[in-house]
């Protein structure tokens, strides 16, 4: 523990020198960054701003829209309606949206189950057939854009993204619950684990003064295109919270296996399975039950990145030796917030094993 803890330390040195300059390359506004170890934040600091215009700077309370670090919320919740044994992993989605009835030469949607759109396996589309990331008017309904149109791959054939699946999966979270999917994360997840800076989705009622303003890139000659906020109602299961460096800190322990019976929300046994690989992303990476899992230095991490209009954002988590990273970016620019998080862990190990290595163990 104290040479993870003294890793830690030594990061942050970096990061205070480094970051600056990053940002500076980068063009990015700012970026907040948290590394945790077990249960504790022990580093946290904002670089750059969060707002150009008037010069706000950064900090660990700033608030990002997270994008698709939204599923692991999504699927956490679903996992717990699973414990309440109130639904199965594998029963179809059409036992509890009647509408989700299509099918092509290759696939029926009546086999498409909760498990395959948490794995991005039931090859439907990826967002619909509503222009809403140009626009900013997500859907309120989703039956309006679901038709044999929609099934795109054979289910199961290959790992196919998909916004939509995690949208699904926030009504069936309704249907079960009778309430708002908002209102039963709050209750559930939120609230339990003192997350009481993170937003399903954005309400004007959160103030826009707590919030980073997303830019788009900087090209020489132009002004910089900025982005209003928006609200992303059936999509928010999807992409829709904000969140900051803070309350995500207490939200990434939870995949630690420091846990070894039941967490503060869910039972170790389910954790482990949103955690277990259930198809590739890439010839390199995976993807279980809302998660990514990848392997850095030789340790695998689990967590998922989130792209939304002017945010871009990671974060990771070390399993087994309790290391987890928060890096929130609020801008396009698409190598900050992740080369930043994936670098952190890098380094840590890169102390941690040099350090074996000195010292003859």
């Amino acid at each position: 523990m104290k040479d993870s803890v003294e890793a830690i330390k030594n990061v942050g040195h970096l990061l205070d020198v480094w970051m600056p300059l990053k940002i500076k390359h980068d063009k990015t506004p700012g970026v907040s960054i948290g590394i945790t170890y077990k249960e504790s934040l022990l580093y946290k600091k904002g670089f750059g701003f969060s707002d150009l215009k008037n010069k706000t700077p950064t900090h660990e309370n700033t608030l990002y829209h997270i994008a698709s670090i939204s599923k692991m919320f999504t699927a956490i919740a679903i996992l717990q309606l699973v414990e309440a044994e109130k639904l199965q992993l594998d029963d179809p989605v059409v036992k509890y949206i009647p509408w989700f009835k299509a099918k092509t030469k290759t696939t029926d949607s009546k086999y498409i189950t909760i498990r395959h759109l948490l794995s991005h396996l039931s090859g439907i589309f990826r967002d619909g057939d509503t222009a809403h990331w140009e626009n900013g008017n997500f859907p309120k309904n989703l039956s309006r854009s679901f038709s044999s149109k929609s099934l795109i791959l054979e289910t199961l054939s290959k790992f196919k993204y998909s916004n939509y699946g995690y949208a699904l999966l926030g009504e069936i979270i309704q249907t079960i619950t009778k309430g708002a999917y908002e209102t039963y994360v709050k209750n559930n997840i939120l609230i339990p684990l003192g997350m009481h800076s993170t937003f399903p989705d954005y309400s004007r009622e959160i103030g826009n003064v707590s919030i980073a303003t997303g830019y788009g890139k900087e090209f020489p000659d132009e002004n910089r295109q900025t982005f209003e906020h928006f609200q992303t109602h059936a999509y928010a299961p999807a992409t829709g919270f904000l969140s900051n460096v803070t309350d995500l800190a207490h939200f990434l322990p939870l995949f630690s296996s420091q846990y070894r019976e039941k967490t503060p929300i869910l039972g170790r046994n389910l954790i482990k399975e949103m955690m277990r690989p259930h198809g590739k992303t890439t010839d390199s990476e995976e993807y279980g039950l809302g998660v990514d899992v990848v392997e850095i230095s030789k340790r695998s991490i689990v967590g998922h990145s989130g792209g939304f209009q002017g945010f871009l954002t990671r974060v990771l988590v070390d399993e087994k030796n309790g290391f987890g990273v928060i890096a929130l970016s609020n801008s396009l620019h698409a190598s900050t917030a992740y080369e930043v998080a994936s670098g952190i862990l890098k380094s840590i190990y890169a102390f941690l094993d040099n350090k074996k290595v000195y010292s003859g163990k």
